[in-house]
């Protein structure tokens, strides 16, 4: 029973890990925990069995979360040569903002490769830094404005085509034009319908109407 509660509480952790990783939001989280099966009312991954847990896992490795590996004795000996260079991790807070935008634009599909080496690839041609951990303020802020950038100009076609599948789902009415159900979605009393946050927002709404009509949808 041990080792049982043991192999469950290591799993929740690895879960809340990815989600906070990830950058996802909690409206995002409960739809990924909904669709491998927690209750719809107070979805909880406290309430998964094991092999839901690991289903949900699977999905945020899909999302692009890299699980970190177990340490080993060597890991352990090499710790005091790798201090300094963790120390610099001064933006860290900026550069999980940054992989979480690069992670949702590859959702979207705007992003072809969410792994880490294309990041990378990107942050050098756009902000000329060669590693992104040490990507200084500025440098950050470009990055992360130049993403948002990005999802600006692609999100509303993809948004207009989601919308599309939809209605031909019978989950949005098929009357409405869909870029009517797009102005619809990014209307906001508060909130320029033109932003990215708008946009995202809109996503997400999606992701939630999909998830709650067809909750054995496949990752």
């Amino acid at each position: 029973m041990t080792q049982h509660n043991d192999s469950r509480q290591a799993r929740l952790a690895k879960i809340h890990i990815a989600k906070k990783q990830l950058g996802l939001d909690d409206e995002s989280y409960r739809a990924v925990l909904i669709r491998h099966g927690a209750k719809r009312e107070t979805p909880s991954s406290r309430d998964l069995t094991i092999t839901q847990m690991d289903g949900v896992l699977r999905e945020f490795t899909g999302k692009g979360w890299i699980p970190k590996p177990p340490k080993t004795t060597s890991d352990a000996a090499a710790q005091p040569k790798r201090k300094l260079a963790q120390r610099k991790l001064a933006m860290d807070d900026e550069v999980r903002k940054i992989r979480a935008l690069w992670l949702f634009l590859h959702s979207a599909g705007v992003v072809l490769n969410p792994e880490e080496s294309a990041l990378a690839r990107y942050a050098k041609r756009i902000a000329g830094i060669d590693d992104l951990h040490w990507a200084d303020g500025r440098q950050c802020n470009r990055l992360i404005e130049t993403l948002k950038a990005w999802g600006v100009r692609t999100l509303p076609g993809v948004l207009i085509a989601r919308i599309g599948a939809l209605q031909s789902l019978g989950l949005i009415d098929a009357g409405i034009p869909a870029a009517d159900v797009l102005a619809k979605l990014l209307a906001h009393p508060t909130r320029r319908p033109d932003t990215f946050d708008a946009l995202r927002g809109a996503f997400a709404y999606l992701d939630d109407l999909e998830s709650k009509r067809l909750p054995n949808r496949p990752a």
